[in-house]
């Protein structure tokens, strides 16, 4: 093969090898951003406290997108909606909370988790690395027809099934999951005045927001590294685009997690 077709050639592959590295660099960047980073300002419309066994574990808000009339029926919701558990006991496991927040669908609906609320919950208890504390903001959204799961800010999960988050919200709002108090206050025409005191004065901290980042900031690093590495031959550019696919792809690394399909 002559010279100039080889070179032109390993020229070719070199632009394409930086391109690739470049898109993949930019995915990785997104796929970091807090999920809500470009959200639509939202209003709280419902709010209670959610106890057990008489300790109060967290206050319950709904919220819908500013200007968004309230339903009467808030089964009915129209998306995009959010419902955020924020936590007001000293410490609570994310196994704790997730167990009652299904168990408490199910009793509303009449049926189990199906596989893509299974799948779900797992991804989120595999990307909570600690207790929670008071203050954290655990939220389930559902938006643009998906499922979503954050804590203070960072997508923890995320399911292309909008029922998931649907089948969760029946569990505050089904006439039979929540205790009859938390229903009552939930439902009413506004939050009472204690319990959004309540809700104003706990939030998590600048120490703990940067915590939870810190759990994905490794593919930050890994990103980053990867796109200050020198250009290579053309032999060596496959490898290390599949290097970069599967650190920023793996759970393990700290990107957000995969989507979930399925019902």
């Amino acid at each position: 093969m002559p010279l100039l077709t080889l070179v032109h050639q390993w020229s070719m592959a070199e632009r394409i090898t930086q391109t690739l590295r470049r898109s993949l660099t930019a995915l990785a960047f997104l796929l970091l951003l807090p999920a809500t980073a470009n959200a639509q300002a939202m209003t709280l419309v419902g709010l209670a406290m959610h106890e057990d066994t008489g300790r109060e574990i967290y206050l319950g808000g709904l919220y819908l997108p500013e200007g968004t009339a309230r339903p009467a029926d808030l089964a009915r919701l129209p998306a995009p909606w959010a419902m955020e558990y924020r936590v007001v006991a000293r410490r609570t496991s994310i196994r704790s909370l997730l167990g009652g927040i299904l168990l408490q669908s199910e009793v509303a609906t009449g049926r189990a988790p199906g596989p893509a609320t299974t799948a779900f919950a797992d991804s989120i208890l595999s990307n909570i690395q600690s207790s929670l504390y008071a203050g954290d903001a655990f939220r389930v959204e559902l938006s643009a027809g998906a499922s979503l799961a954050l804590l203070n800010g960072q997508r923890i999960a995320r399911s292309s099934n909008p029922e998931v988050a649907s089948y969760l919200l029946q569990g505050w709002v089904g006439e039979t999951g929540p205790s009859a108090a938390f229903r009552t206050d939930l439902t009413a025409a506004s939050p009472r005045p204690e319990l959004l005191a309540r809700l104003q004065s706990t939030r998590y901290s600048p120490e703990r927001e940067a915590e939870v980042a810190g759990w994905f900031a490794p593919v930050a690093a890994a990103t980053a590294a990867s796109a200050a590495t020198p250009d290579v031959a053309p032999e060596a550019g496959p490898a290390a685009v599949t290097s970069d696919i599967t650190a920023a792809a793996s759970p393990a690394s700290g990107a957000a997690p995969p989507e979930i399909d399925g019902t």
